[in-house]
């Protein structure tokens, strides 16, 4: 992986962790004039989002306190409202992805996938705000499947 993708993700990172306990409200636009730096910025949130799951699996799995993770879960839940302004149109031509040209030819399919991932990644930061451990659970599920079900879909192999 690129150093300047790790270092965008870590900076994506920062930036979402900067939010603190600001709502996550749906990107207004982002659309920089290259468009590679669209496609390096979903590249570093998707690097963010496997750090942030497995952080919150971990700490499952460790019986901490859900809500020592919470930052983790506000991270996913504002990729995930930024996620649609990642995939622009014009990404389409960016060579070296893993985007399946699907993403454009079944835009309402696409969208259905981004939908079921930020509504998962809202469900997982309520439930961590909730305090509640099997919520926390059954939502980091969901979240793993919402994302296993884009890939699998709207992934290159």
């Amino acid at each position: 992986m690129k150093a300047r993708t790790i270092l965008l993700g870590a900076a994506t990172a920062c930036a979402l962790a900067a939010a603190g306990h600001a709502h996550v409200h749906p990107a207004k636009s982002l659309k920089p004039d290259d468009p590679a730096l669209l496609v390096e910025a979903r590249q570093g949130g998707m690097a963010m989002s496997v750090a942030a799951i497995g952080a919150i699996g971990s700490g499952l799995e460790r019986k901490a306190p859900p809500k020592s993770y919470r930052m983790a879960a506000m991270g996913l839940a504002h990729f995930a409202t930024s996620l649609p302004a990642l995939f622009d149109q014009k990404t389409s031509k960016v060579a070296g992805t893993e985007a399946s040209p699907a993403i454009w030819s079944d835009s309402a399919g696409f969208a259905a996938r981004m939908a079921e991932y930020r509504d998962a990644t809202g469900a997982l930061l309520s439930a961590i705000d909730a305090n509640d451990e099997a919520a926390v659970a059954a939502a980091l599920a969901s979240t793993k499947a919402a994302c296993k079900a884009c890939h699998d879909t709207y992934q290159l192999k």
